[in-house]
């Protein structure tokens, strides 16, 4: 051994975890059996994850907690009106009626500005 190899394993100690994920990561790209079993292990946590999320969600939906909100009822204010409010209101509509029909009639001088 040279005295840089031997320097680096001095400085950073190695444990048995470690020096497995560095085995592994060494060979991954190059020996096709890690890759799959790296591509296999991701798919498999994946669908694990998937089918616990779906079966806590299946449970929620069948206990009728999914959807079910909680809210403040909200005092809605009394509105109080006058016949003389009503009247008015009416009225406007009603001049805005006969505003609306003497258009219709007339009509409306506009020009074509393509022409």
């Amino acid at each position: 051994m040279n005295a840089t190899t031997q320097a680096s394993m001095v400085t950073t100690p190695i444990t048995k975890k470690k020096s497995l994920w560095l085995q592994f990561f060494r060979h991954f790209g190059h020996d096709a059996r890690h890759d799959w079993l790296f591509l296999l292990g991701i798919s498999g946590v994946l669908t694990v994850s998937l089918i616990v999320f779906a079966t806590w969600v299946f449970i929620r939906i069948q206990s009728e907690k999914a959807f079910s909100f909680e809210t403040e009822s909200v005092s809605v204010p009394s509105i109080t009106t006058t016949t003389d409010a009503l009247t008015q209101t009416i009225e406007s509509f009603e001049k805005k009626k006969v505003r609306f029909n003497s258009i219709r009639q007339i009509g409306v001088s506009a020009y074509d500005p393509s022409l």
